[in-house]
């Protein structure tokens, strides 16, 4: 860890992305009006200027997200959304991607420590909170006689993502500074994460405790060398999760039953419903068969479960087509595509495989789960850094 200028330089930068995508307010009133005016004229100083007289090139997975956020802002506008609560949600994956395009090759590493100096703050900040917050600690403090209204972060499913990217940096910190400072951290807040997860809030976060889970066994079979020699593919993963997506939506469409749950419910002759995700999925689907091409644009339809309750899809693939159809998932998946095409360009195969553990747990995490552009930023942000590891080294040049 270390601290100097370019790294306080990055750490403000950041600081708002953050800060915006974790929360519907900044923590400290003003900052997202005094961010967009100071970010914003740095931009157009260090890289709009340069891109326009084409001294700067985006990457092509940059310019796919751009396109992909283009294609859903036509969706929305073909169907009277509001645009600017849409680009205002694209906002810090907008800025977070010239961030990372206009910063010098000298001051990457720097960037690198910046973001995820700030994702461990916040996380720590959270799982404290969520603790502090539970009823067994309120249990104690009311003995005490202490208030329980404490300030609460919140406890939301974008931690879950932002714990994956955290965890990818710490592995990227410690190749490049040769310490596990980072990685220790991470390996501590994923038991923490899993402990709330299972003892907290019971089965609604299954999923994400079984994603964290994995995390932490690969980290410890590649810490004692047993996947010292594995090679492993991003787009035989990529393929694995696409058709699985796919078989567990349609087959839950078509026969009511996904294939695993038919098998489940046949044996143990209980049913399955993922906590009711099967029966959103089945009401998503009939909606998106009325708009299949563009979609009904972003925030223009929500689903309406059996009792009334407005809920998402739960699912990215199905949020995806809801709100831009087909046009907008061939987009998306042409930036998936475009990812497993850089990860392969990889030469440090740990690199690679750690890339492509990250990879698959947050399609996992997207099976049972959809984000908005905002929520989702810790995702787009892992695809557009991974286009820039091509020639990563251990140690600073």
């Amino acid at each position: 860890m270390i601290i100097s200028k370019k790294k306080i330089k990055y750490l403000f930068l950041f600081f708002p992305v953050i800060n915006i995508y974790l929360y519907n307010e900044p923590l400290i009133q003003g900052t997202r009006v005094l961010y967009l005016t100071l970010v914003f004229t740095y931009l157009l100083l260090s890289i709009g200027v340069p891109l326009i007289k084409g001294k700067k090139k985006l990457t092509l997975t940059s310019w796919i997200v751009l396109l992909f956020i283009i294609v859903q802002s036509i969706s929305t506008y073909r169907n009277g959304g509001s645009l600017i609560s849409y680009w205002g949600s694209c906002l810090v994956v907008v800025v977070s991607i010239f961030i990372i395009e206009q910063c010098p090759k000298e001051e990457f590493y720097y960037m690198l420590d910046a973001i995820c100096t700030l994702c461990f703050i916040y996380l720590s900040i959270n799982v404290i909170t969520i603790i502090v917050n539970s009823q067994g600690f309120h249990t104690i403090t009311n003995g005490f006689g202490w208030s329980d209204h404490i300030y609460f972060l919140g406890q939301t499913y974008s931690y879950y993502l932002l714990i994956l990217l955290a965890y990818f940096l710490a592995y990227l910190m410690a190749k490049i500074y040769r310490k596990r400072l980072y990685l220790r951290l991470a390996n501590v807040l994923l038991v923490l994460y899993i402990f709330c997860g299972m003892f907290m809030f019971g089965d609604r976060d299954m999923t994400s405790v079984v994603v964290l889970l994995s995390l932490l066994i690969f980290y410890y079979l590649d810490r004692f060398s047993l996947l010292h020699k594995l090679k492993m593919n991003p787009y035989i993963v990529m393929a694995i999760s696409i058709v699985t997506y796919f078989s567990v939506i349609v087959t839950n469409f078509l026969l009511n039953s996904s294939f695993v749950a038919f098998f489940i419910e046949k044996i143990l002759h209980k049913t399955i419903t993922f906590s009711g995700r099967t029966y959103i999925w089945n009401i998503t689907i009939r909606n998106i068969l009325k708009a299949p091409i563009w979609g009904y644009g972003v925030g223009r339809i929500v689903t309406k479960y059996t009792n009334g309750v407005l809920v998402s899809e739960h699912n990215q693939i199905l949020h995806i087509l809801i709100e831009g159809g087909i046009i907008s998932l061939c987009v998306f998946l042409f930036l998936l595509v475009t990812y497993c095409h850089n990860l392969i360009k990889i030469n440090d195969q740990k690199l690679n495989n750690i890339s492509t553990v990250l990879f698959t747990l947050f399609l996992v995490t997207f099976l049972f789960y959809s984000y908005g552009m905002a929520s989702c930023w810790s995702f787009y942000f892992f695809l557009v850094l991974c286009a820039h590891l091509k020639n990563f080294k251990s140690s600073q040049d």
